[in-house]
């Protein structure tokens, strides 16, 4: 009786844990939450997914060198440490796997961005430098308003000095002398001195010597991985460097901007499916801009929203490509944002909660700790960290995004906000971070029983004396 009692909160617990995990989409097969105990932990971030791995990193503990490490898995042989090696603070926005298994992150580095890159089947390794003038210095300062302010404050002095003897007995005679004398000479030196826009910096592939906002996409030709950077750095963001490491080579590839974006544009996002590159940007006024990569330029292709958005924050990942077309997320002065699918032959389907979209969203994009995107051929969708209307980063809850039909579905995830790496093969199969493995499948039970011979049950177990623990 007494051992009974003991397995009936265990049979609950397990119960409840199993309801809660499973995904309860209508439809879809019993599709499950799976926390992982193993080299995975809560400090892995995932990078992404192929048919047959996933790939993540982490930085071991200083008592254990202090690297930072790539982690692998396969269904075989679970989550296993890759490779090892000497880098600074990995960027988590950074983050790319191809379809074959190339990779690519950024690490902070004293000198810049550290670039690590993997084409499919080799090692982590650092990119060829980016070659000295390849990104422009910061533009030289023009000193001229400082002498012509000068003389006029002088002036202005000496008119002011005159003016405040004779002020005191009439009041009428010296206010409008000196105002006027003040009134023009003040103006004219401060808007010659400060400018409006903000001034040009040199450019930089991520800010922060590689930890802040870096706008990077992968892709693999020829079985060597290929690496595009938005350099940072300028009000008018008009290139994008291509980074070959089959060849180590760095090149420069223009994009066609014209009316108000060639005033300022910033370059928010870069992705790539297969070869097909594509940019999202935004102009000074907030209007959202898309490109293609067309050879070694990016030309406009349209993209008209049908209602009124603006720019997500740096942390987004408001980009997808896929083989169908782009999927392309913005935010809206509303408890809900928008995400838009522009099909290659240029239609637009629309997802937010107004009429005139072509159905409802319902959630919120990450404003804080951004969130990951992956698309698949057919419509698939999936989406890493959402928040619920009006909602923030700490109501997510571990929760994530899968399309099904023309309806993004909420489903629980179980790894807890704050979490927002994912990496996914397909809509059913991949991983959030906790990490936590969505699968339609159970895990398999990889524990062996060990005979032993006891005459009551076991409650701990200890080393031979004097045998390592």
């Amino acid at each position: 009786m007494r051992r009974l009692l003991v397995m009936v909160p265990l049979v609950v617990a397990a119960l409840v844990w199993g309801l809660n995990s499973r995904a309860g989409a209508q439809g879809d097969p019993a599709l499950l939450a799976q926390p992982m105990l193993g080299v995975a932990d809560t400090q892995t971030v995932m990078m992404g997914a192929t048919a047959d791995d996933t790939w993540a990193y982490r930085m071991l503990p200083e008592h254990l060198g202090g690297q930072l490490a790539f982690l692998g898995y396969t269904d075989a042989n679970g989550w296993r440490i890759a490779q090892r090696v000497d880098a600074g603070e990995p960027n988590r926005g950074s983050a790319r796997i191809t379809v074959s298994g190339g990779g690519l992150l950024v690490s902070r580095a004293p000198a810049g961005a550290n670039v690590l890159v993997r084409k499919p089947g080799g090692e982590f390794h650092p990119a060829a430098p980016v070659p000295a003038g390849l990104l422009r210095p910061a533009p030289a300062a023009t000193p001229t308003p400082t002498p012509t302010a000068t003389p006029t404050v002088t002036a202005t002095a000496t008119a002011t000095a005159t003016a405040t003897a004779t002020a005191t007995p009439t009041a009428t005679s010296t206010p409008t002398a000196t105002p006027t004398g003040t009134a023009t000479a003040t103006p004219t030196a401060t808007a010659t001195a400060t400018p409006t826009p903000a001034p040009d910096r040199a450019e930089v592939l991520a800010d922060d010597n590689g930890s802040g906002r870096v706008v990077t996409a992968a892709y693999e030709s020829g079985g060597n991985l290929h690496a595009l950077f938005a350099p940072r750095g300028r009000r008018v963001q008009d290139t994008v460097l291509h980074y070959d490491d089959g060849s180590g080579s760095w090149t420069r590839e223009d994009i066609t901007l014209s009316g108000s974006q060639l005033d300022a544009f910033e370059v928010l996002a870069l992705a790539a499916g297969g070869e097909d590159a594509w940019l999202l940007g935004v102009d000074a006024f907030g209007t959202l801009a898309l490109f293609q990569r067309d050879g070694t330029t990016w030309e406009p292709q349209p993209f008209t929203p049908p209602v009124l958005v603006s720019a997500l924050p740096g942390s987004a990942e408001p980009l997808t490509v896929t083989a169908d077309g782009v999927w392309i997320d913005a935010a809206r002065d509303a408890a809900t944002d928008a995400t838009f699918f522009r099909a290659t032959d240029g239609t637009v389907t629309s997802w937010c909660d107004d009429a005139a979209c072509s159905h409802p969203f319902g959630a919120r994009f990450s404003r804080a700790q951004g969130y990951r995107s992956f698309g698949f051929s057919g419509g698939g969708r999936v989406i890493s960290n959402p928040s619920p209307p009006k909602g923030s980063d700490e109501q997510n809850r571990g929760t994530y995004l899968v399309r099904e039909g023309d309806t993004f579905v909420r489903r629980p995830g179980g790894g807890g906000s704050f979490r927002p790496s994912a990496a996914f093969s397909s809509p059913t199969k991949g991983w959030l971070e906790g990490p936590v493995q969505v699968s339609a499948e159970a895990r398999p039970d990889r524990l062996k029983a060990w005979p032993a011979a006891a005459r009551a049950p076991l409650t701990a177990a200890a080393t031979a004396p004097g045998q390592p623990a």
